[in-house]
């Protein structure tokens, strides 16, 4: 069985979702769209956005406002390299979605963004020590951070020295493998 009909359809389902405005994918490693053409033909996808939409900057939905910070893939072979770096604004909170991006790439951000913060980072690369050097921790400065990664997996994910980088910082750490999905939810404050 596909990862589509066993885990991604009944998630959405489960949550009477039949149909995705915008699709975003971060970069076409396996992990990351290797079931996108089952979930398009499975559900109905108004907009697909990846790293090859050499157009996307920002995008508004509704409440939600997404931007991506990394313009400088164009230049790179590297998959990875060329991750879409999604900031996430909604209400009063941020996440910050890395995809793979490395280190090298976060570096580039500093630079480009240094009042750059935000309330979740999804950490880069499922953890690998490729990413989340303590300079771009200490930037964002996240409340939380967000491993996706799959219990006792092959690469051996996250890496020690990413653990300890945001243990260091005081950062809220939570990861897939131990707490399965990982969901949150946004309320608009009206005054």
């Amino acid at each position: 069985m596909d990862l589509t009909s066993s885990s991604l359809l009944p998630f959405f389902h489960k949550r009477k979702i039949y149909h995705i405005d915008t699709l975003f994918i971060t970069h076409e490693d396996y992990d990351h769209s290797g079931e996108k053409e089952r979930l398009i033909s499975s559900l109905r996808v108004k907009e697909i956005i990846t790293n090859s939409s050499s157009s996307f900057y920002t995008k508004v939905i509704g409440d939600i406002k997404v931007t991506n910070l990394n313009h400088y893939y164009v230049s790179y072979d590297d998959e990875n390299k060329k991750s879409l770096v999604l900031y996430i604004e909604i209400y009063d909170k941020s996440i910050l979605c890395m995809g793979d991006a490395p280190s090298d790439i976060e570096k580039k951000i500093i630079k480009d963004y240094p009042s750059l913060r935000c309330t979740y980072l999804k950490v880069g690369h499922h953890g690998s020590s490729t990413s989340t050097c303590q300079e771009f921790v200490r930037l964002v400065k996240p409340q939380e951070a967000i491993i996706s990664v799959g219990k006792n997996n092959y690469y051996g994910h996250p890496a020690d020295e990413v653990i300890s980088i945001l243990k260091k910082e005081n950062i809220k750490i939570r990861m897939t493998s131990s707490e399965g999905t990982i969901r949150y939810s946004f309320i608009k404050k009206i005054f």
